[in-house]
């Protein structure tokens, strides 16, 4: 009896373990925030990138005011990395002025990372979660 015991929570531990993952890489449709070490400065929804619409709404806060806030669709872009093949990241530019003068460009590493830059300043990295 003892011993059936200890192959049923092996093997029911094996298939936890297992499940959880599998749902460990999947980050689409899940809603980020990434944020400096004064707030947040970005957030949005990771696209479902098995059908086409790769666009999605970005919440860009204000560097210096962080009540004050800027939404705008773009498109994001799914990008391999180079190293890793099994590995993604994502990749995005808003433009966040009518002509196109002001720019924001960032790279995402999910879970945890983005990597920001606006016009032509150096890149900062933010902090990123799910909620």
């Amino acid at each position: 009896m003892q011993n059936y015991l200890f192959k049923f929570i092996f093997i029911l531990l094996i298939i936890l373990l297992r499940q959880h993952s599998l749902d460990a890489k999947r980050y689409e449709l899940k809603k980020f925030v990434c944020a400096d070490q004064l707030g947040p400065r970005v957030e949005f929804t990771l696209p479902n990138f098995s059908n086409n619409n790769k666009k999605t709404l970005f919440k860009i806060f204000d560097n210096e005011r962080r009540e004050l806030s800027y939404e705008q669709f773009s498109e994001l872009k799914k990008v391999k990395s180079i190293i890793d093949d099994s590995y993604f990241f994502y990749v995005a530019e808003i433009a966040l002025s009518q002509n196109g003068d002001d720019k924001i460009y960032f790279e995402f590493f999910p879970p945890s990372t983005m990597m920001i830059k606006v016009n032509q300043s150096q890149f900062k990295n933010l902090a990123c979660w799910t909620i």
